[in-house]
């Protein structure tokens, strides 16, 4: 399951964490997202974690 394969939830953490931290330092990206960038990363950490078949 890639899920496992990737390292599980740390590292899905790990990875959105590093993306938005880019995202939102970049003043092209910055202003389409909104400003509650903690709830932007728990949201992309589900999804991924669903799209590579984690948990439920």
């Amino acid at each position: 399951m890639l899920y496992d394969d990737i390292g599980k939830h740390p590292m899905l953490e790990q990875l959105v964490a590093r993306f938005y931290q880019l995202v939102y330092a970049d003043p092209i990206l910055r202003p389409i997202f909104p400003d509650d960038r903690q709830r932007v990363e728990q949201a992309q950490v589900i999804f991924l974690t669903h799209l590579t078949g984690g948990p439920r």
